[in-house]
């Protein structure tokens, strides 16, 4: 079978999987590299309930023994992202395994890495290429065809460092090319570096450390001017710019903002006016000074010609910068009288100034013969 132009597609029966590549309709006049699969994961066998796989040897070698063990990921449902592949199984050195417990007639994917336990880091090895089988049903046979050359099942070939495509069941499968993850750390140059991943060495990278240190990939620190500056350490240049020491990365931003992008409002503030720095400080700062004309008073600021109350004691106006007040509440005598004897000044309810009242006098009673007249 041919390499599609837009899409991998692997069909049995009436299941269909398709998996898109960006710019795979340009495929039929690319050149294309084709590497040897190292790892050549295959279907050996297969029951309703179990699927048995091989792969080629690829554990990375230290001298005359292999480090890390193998990992099997298995799926019925499709993902670039392996972490999303919920079955696993540790396979050790063998280059071969079963699969168990499986569902009968159900589409099943395969892919193989290996992992390196270390000091609170696992290095993830390079994924394996995809292998698709659905169990019940007899191992895979054939290939697939591109560019009139004939590939055999579970052979991979690979676009630049962009995509690489696998053939399974007769067809051919497309995915992102991906690099095994990193640990989210910059590399401290001290004891680590960055050097071509084995597995992948045109494409991927990995973090290789000096051994005995337990602080390979701790957060590094900061060279300012031959001035050590500790990781997450915040310090200044002078009047200029504020910086944070972020795992041996300086980020410097400058110290004090553009005074134009903090001009007041000038509907509530319109002659602002711009203040040098108080001693001690370094960014200029507005000021909005009161209208002409105008008062302050207890920390407010009244127009020329307004008037306003202090507290319930003064009615004051501003005029021309200078504040005039007068008594709020008049100042009043009541004088007695047959009707009033005995006139009083009381608070009333939302007053603020005292009123006169005048006490009622008790109602007077007549008793005649010892008995409460009629009327």
């Amino acid at each position: 079978m041919a390499l599609p132009s837009a899409v991998g597609e692997a069909e049995r029966g009436n299941v269909r999987f398709e998996d898109s590549v960006q710019g795979c309709s340009s495929w039929p006049t690319m050149t294309w590299s084709m590497a040897e699969s190292k790892m050549n994961l295959q279907v050996r066998s297969s029951t309703a309930n179990s699927i048995n796989l091989s792969w080629n040897s690829f554990l990375p070698i230290d001298g005359t023994s292999t480090q890390g063990h193998y990992v099997v990921y298995y799926t019925t449902t499709f993902s670039n992202h392996i972490q999303s592949w919920l079955g696993q199984i540790e396979a050790g050195n063998e280059t071969h395994t079963s699969i168990r417990n499986l569902k009968d007639g159900t589409d099943y994917y395969f892919r193989v890495s290996y992992r390196i336990p270390g000091r609170g880091v696992h290095l993830e090895g390079h994924l394996s290429e995809v292998a698709l089988h659905r169990t019940g049903t007899p191992a895979p046979l054939g290939g697939c065809e591109h560019d009139s050359r004939h590939y055999d099942e579970g052979m991979t070939i690979h676009q630049s460092c962009d995509s690489v495509c696998d053939c399974l069941l007769g067809s051919w499968i497309c995915r992102p090319r991906g690099c095994p993850p990193k640990p989210d750390v910059r590399i401290n140059p001290v004891n680590c570096r960055e050097e071509p991943h084995p597995d992948d060495p045109e494409c991927c990278t990995m973090i290789k450390c000096e051994e005995g240190s337990n602080d390979s990939i701790q957060p590094a620190d900061c060279n300012d001017g031959g001035v050590l500056r500790v990781h997450g350490e915040t310090y200044y240049h002078e009047c200029d710019e504020v910086c944070f020491c972020d795992n041996g990365v300086s980020d410097c931003t400058r110290r004090c903002p553009d005074a134009g992008q903090m001009i007041p409002d000038l509907q509530t503030c319109p002659h602002p006016t711009l203040l040098e720095p108080p001693e001690g400080e370094c960014c200029p700062h507005w000021s909005c000074p009161p209208p002409p004309n105008s008062c302050e008073l207890n920390g407010n600021t009244y127009e020329d010609g307004e008037y306003f109350d202090v507290d319930c004691s003064m009615r004051c106006q501003c005029l021309g910068g200078s504040v005039r007040c007068v008594p709020r509440c008049p100042v009043s005598f009541a004088v007695s009288t047959v009707n009033c004897p005995n006139p009083t000044r009381v608070q009333l309810p939302g007053e603020c100034c005292l009123q006169w009242e005048c006490e009622q006098p008790a109602e007077q009673v007549c008793i005649h013969n010892g008995e409460f007249p009629r009327h």
